[in-house]
């Protein structure tokens, strides 16, 4: 296979050995490529401030050892210097690329996700205010819809009847929500009930972030419910936890 000419999301990277750094993308073309860039934290100009969290950039990969790519050249199209200095916004940036990283396909195309994931960090550099809780609900439920894991918030899974005033849950393995008499069977010795409650105001402000364009999502608010759910449902699937949910999470906290 010969060189490869791309552009990409820099979404995450881990240092390996004394001056190299294992890099992952997020391209439209390529989709999830992990490639390492040789001597990218020694070199103060080949890779300088290039291969850095949320960096859009074009550059030049070539097939290496094993599932590596080597990156042979890179250049900063967009560096996100203005959100870099908002704590919130980075916290933001860094869970978007996390699990648009962890649900993009390995080596396939992922222009939808690509382009929903620049978009976010765009609105980020741009707008001043107006990403609570939200806009990070909308981007989370886009993000599993890219991923063919769209969530169901209208329509009870097992009946397919419409949401109501009756109580809904939703449950994070399923992917969607249940009427209370439709929920799955349970040993009696359980006692915890089984997944979140949604009211049905929450369960049609998250449809509308699902099938609204993200823009819109700016300054929405959330009615109370399950916040968290949608990330729950990913990390469901990935059988792993978020490593950058827990720093977010104390920010909506404290926010």
């Amino acid at each position: 296979m010969s060189e490869r000419e791309f552009t990409a999301i820099v979404v995450g990277y881990v240092n390996y050995g004394d001056a190299d750094r294992i890099v992952t993308f997020l391209s439209p073309k390529l989709g999830v490529v992990a490639s390492i860039a040789k001597h990218s934290r020694a070199s103060q100009k080949r890779f300088q401030g290039t291969i850095d969290l949320g960096n859009k950039i074009t550059g030049i990969i070539r097939p290496s050892q094993g599932n590596l790519w080597k990156v042979t050249e890179a250049n900063v199209v967009s560096s996100r210097h203005r959100l870099r200095s908002d704590l919130h916004k980075i916290a933001l940036m860094t869970y978007f690329c996390e699990i648009s990283g962890k649900l993009g396909q390995p080596e396939t195309p992922e222009p939808k996700m690509f382009g929903l994931l620049e978009t976010a960090i765009q609105h980020l550099e741009e707008y001043t205010t107006g990403f609570g809780i939200g806009y990070r609900l909308a981007f989370e439920s886009k993000t599993l819809s890219f991923a063919g894991l769209q969530p169901r918030f209208l329509h009870c899974i097992h009946c397919r009847q419409k949401a109501d005033m009756e109580p809904m849950r939703i449950l994070p393995v399923e992917g969607g929500v249940f009427h209370q008499r439709c929920l799955p069977a349970r040993s009696p010795e359980y006692q915890t009930p089984l997944g979140s409650e949604a009211s049905l105001q929450w369960l049609q402000q998250a449809e509308f972030g699902l099938r609204s364009p993200l823009m819109q999502s700016i300054g929405e608010t959330m009615p109370s419910g399950p916040q968290w759910v949608l990330s729950q449902i990913i990390e469901n699937h990935l059988h792993q936890s978020l490593k950058s949910k827990d720093f977010l999470q104390m920010l909506e906290n404290t926010t």
